[in-house]
């Protein structure tokens, strides 16, 4: 958070007390809207089954589960293969004739996307998840970002069961 950087470069102590101020307000706000999330899905009895069936996955915290419900209203619904297509996490061919290209992420929901990919690269940096599979993926010349994109779409497609 910016704020937080303009806290330690503050040289006023008034300047200082106004960021902490700030700090508060925005603590206070942000966990008012996570109060109001969270009553929407303890209110619905479907979102709160698949709320639980997120949060079972590896990494899939309160965030990541919140963004995917909100985004992904066809979970449970689709193919494991659609539901990545739609979350922006099948690889697309990039080819024009004879040329072919590398294959790349793109597309879909990008809030989906961003949230999965980067619960996918906490728990690849973190150790949060099976290291030999991580490892047999990399020692069949899989390069790392993709396999935290498999990571990602492995976390997504946990819902679809």
């Amino acid at each position: 958070m910016k704020q937080k950087q303009h806290l330690g470069a503050a040289a006023l102590p008034a300047v200082k007390a106004g960021i902490r101020a700030h700090l508060t307000r925005l603590a206070r706000q942000i966990a008012a809207v996570e109060a109001l999330i969270e009553a929407e899905i303890a209110a619905d009895p479907e979102l709160r089954a698949a709320h639980e069936l997120l949060r079972s996955a590896p990494g899939m915290g309160p965030v990541t589960t919140a963004v995917v419900l909100a985004h992904l209203a066809e979970l449970g619904q689709l193919s494991r293969r659609e539901i990545a297509r739609l979350a922006g996490l099948a690889p697309e061919a990039r080819e024009s004739g004879r040329w072919q290209g590398k294959r790349r992420i793109g597309g879909g929901r990008r809030q989906v996307r961003r949230a999965l990919y980067q619960a996918a690269l906490v728990n690849y940096c973190h150790k949060r998840v099976d290291r030999p599979w991580i490892k047999a993926q990399l020692a069949r010349g899989k390069a790392p970002k993709a396999v935290i994109r498999a990571m990602a779409d492995a976390s997504c497609a946990a819902s679809t069961r």
